[in-house]
């Protein structure tokens, strides 16, 4: 049985409209019996999805094996994204959408996508979770930090 990671990611933004912004991912996993949990973050000026996947793309690539996944988070189009497997569709269709039109956030989904090679990936909504709170919070105080430097 592979190990089983959750991977928990919030914004401080939600939307389309691109603006500055924070993201941080928190991992959760039994680890030698006993359960250990790994945080980041970072910011950047994209809207909520480009936060989302720099967060998962981030997150992922901590990973040192191959695991069951669980991603949990509140961004629909990155969810429905995993769990319709577009990221097949975009590449077999060289990164065009459903529309004709070039895929948004590009080249983050590629990096993204080579980082889930060999993953067992399933998504949950991240509306309500254990962290949420504390994770909004964190990013809250690393912001007002980072404005008073």
């Amino acid at each position: 049985m592979s190990p089983k990671v959750k991977i928990y990611i919030e914004t401080d933004i939600h939307g389309p409209r691109a603006r500055g912004g924070k993201y941080m991912y928190l991992m959760e996993a039994i680890r030698n019996g006993k359960p250990e949990t790994r945080f980041g973050s970072g910011e950047g000026c994209e809207n909520e999805n480009g936060l989302v996947i720099r967060a998962l793309c981030e997150a992922m690539g901590r990973l040192r094996k191959n695991c069951s996944v669980i991603v949990i988070t509140e961004c629909n189009a990155v969810r429905s994204t995993l769990q319709n497997d577009w990221i097949r569709q975009w590449q077999a269709s060289g990164w065009k959408n459903a529309k004709g039109k070039p895929v948004s956030h590009r080249e983050a989904w590629e990096q993204l996508s080579g980082r889930m090679e060999g993953q067992e990936i399933t998504v949950e909504d991240g509306k309500e979770h254990s962290y949420k709170s504390w994770m909004q919070s964190q990013m809250q105080r690393e912001w007002k930090g980072a404005k008073g430097k």
